[in-house]
């Protein structure tokens, strides 16, 4: 089976256009298949010392450096304050505006995939040798034998 990813987008039912101050989408990577279904990746910040002590804002769709670097869940290091979810949930000031962000996480989360499926695919580009390789054994050099 190939590498892939299933997103689920759920949206608020009751909006009127023009009237509406905000609209909600929540987007769930619910199964994946050769890469994590964590790739929705957040900065932690500090919160406003009322009702938290940190906020999460969603940055972006992980790269492939960033699978590898950002922790799942939460950050481990306060100097480093990115991590990753499978679960993102953003409101916008229109209906409009949620629509270009579903689009570009279709977008960026199909470049990922691309990528990842292109970093499967290696071939040796170089070879180097550093320092002084064993000279060849006597027993792999061709003998010669003289009769007299």
């Amino acid at each position: 089976m190939g590498r892939y990813i299933k997103l689920v987008k759920e949206a608020q039912g009751t909006y009127v256009s023009g009237r509406t101050q905000g609209y909600r989408i929540v987007v769930n990577a619910t199964e994946s298949n050769g890469m994590p279904k964590e790739i929705f990746v957040f900065q932690r910040k500090p919160g406003n010392g009322y009702d938290s002590a940190y906020a999460d804002e969603f940055t972006n769709i992980a790269s492939p450096a960033d699978l590898e670097e950002y922790p799942v869940g939460a950050p481990v290091d306060p100097n480093a304050p990115f991590f990753r979810m499978a679960t993102v949930d953003l409101v916008f000031r229109s209906e409009e505006l949620a629509a270009e962000a579903w689009a570009g996480i279709l977008s960026d989360t199909a470049g990922l995939v691309e990528a990842l499926n292109y970093m499967d695919s290696l071939s040796q580009v170089e070879e180097v040798i550093i320092g002084t390789p064993p000279a060849p054994s006597s027993s792999s050099s061709p003998s010669s034998s003289s009769s007299s």
